[in-house]
């Protein structure tokens, strides 16, 4: 196994509503070993994740965007998978509703090792070899 890329059993959704962000972060994660599935907003999550839904593990997924934010769309795909793992991509994060004040961020811009060691965090978190995990964020700060 020398020298091949790293496979991992978990696949991630990535949705941005940006086509340069969404591919890059796509193609660094696919770079890494990781099975992608990619999302240009909200109506296309969706389908991709109903297409998808046994083996994605992780949405990422940006908090602004136009036809429907991330925040909105991660709660209706946790009605459909209630063990999804969420990473929130945001420049700000001050918009979150209650039910996901407790959500893991990567703040924009990010480097390519922080948004590697975030998502195998995630990912090794929900098939956990021992107890250690990504840190979970108030995304919403003390006294918002």
């Amino acid at each position: 196994m020398a020298g091949q890329h790293k496979t991992y059993d978990a696949e991630i959704l990535v949705v941005d509503d940006e086509p340069i962000v969404l591919n890059c972060t796509a193609t660094l994660l696919r770079r890494e070993g990781y099975t992608v599935a990619e999302a240009v907003g909200g109506e296309e999550a969706l389908l991709a994740f109903k297409k998808n839904q046994s083996t994605v593990k992780l949405l990422l997924i940006d908090v602004v965007m136009t036809e429907i934010t991330g925040p909105e769309l991660a709660l209706d795909l946790l009605q459909l998978k209630p063990d999804l793992k969420i990473l929130f991509m945001s420049a700000c994060c001050d918009s979150l509703p209650n039910a996901l004040q407790r959500c893991s961020l990567i703040v924009k811009p990010f480097t390519i090792r922080d948004l590697v060691r975030s998502v195998g965090q995630l990912l090794a978190k929900a098939n956990p070899p021992s107890s250690a995990g990504l840190p979970r964020r108030d995304c919403l700060g003390a006294g918002h």
